[in-house]
């Protein structure tokens, strides 16, 4: 393949490989009759979406964006050599950001819930509670924080992180029994120092 032959002095010999698997895998899905039978009218931005969508259901984050990756470089690859007028890959939405690719993750993944509830990660949980990730596992163990299983890791649904800070929260005059206790630590030593 040219566009592999123009990337070798480059890339490393496994990132070729890669990037080679990934355009097969993808344009598997491109064709019924085969890889062979791609054509190049038929790599609209759409059926690339698509494809893209259905084929990153089950892989990990980095094997996605190789893949979203080694697309562009093809079709700029084929601009470059005049065979096409512009990258359609400009115009198809990074991985995972789809909704597409969301219904087909939910499809593969029924724990996943609707589109209406976005999943954050739990980095994100975290820094949305202002507590490490830790903290996050820890409420995620406990039962505190629902989470659910996605093809590229577990997620929190933001309505949930609102739930847990909505039980969470302290009403006015929640703390007055923590006030009574300094109080009374402070008064201690001092009653001390007089007795003296």
């Amino acid at each position: 393949m040219a566009w592999l032959d123009h990337l070798a002095a480059q890339m490393r010999p496994s990132t070729l490989v890669a990037y080679r698997r990934d355009l097969m895998g993808v344009a598997q899905l491109l064709s019924p009759e085969g890889v062979g039978q791609v054509r190049l009218v038929d790599l609209t931005p759409s059926a690339l979406q698509a494809a893209l969508a259905t084929w990153e259901v089950g892989r990990g984050t980095t094997s996605v964006l190789r893949a979203h990756s080694a697309w562009k470089s093809f079709f700029e690859y084929l601009r470059s050599e005049g065979l096409v007028e512009h990258n359609a890959m400009a115009a198809v939405t990074k991985p995972g950001r789809s909704e597409r690719a969301r219904a087909v993750r939910r499809r593969s993944h029924p724990a996943i819930p609707e589109s209406g509830d976005e999943l954050v990660s739990t980095h994100e949980a975290g820094r949305r509670l202002g507590v490490g990730s830790d903290i996050v596992l820890r409420l995620i163990e406990e039962a505190q924080l629902p989470t659910y299983d996605y093809a590229q890791g577990i997620g929190v649904r933001a309505v949930d992180i609102e739930r847990l800070l909505e039980r969470s929260r302290i009403p006015p005059g929640g703390l007055a029994h923590l006030r009574a206790a300094a109080t009374s630590s402070r008064s201690a030593p001092e009653a001390e120092g007089r007795g003296s």
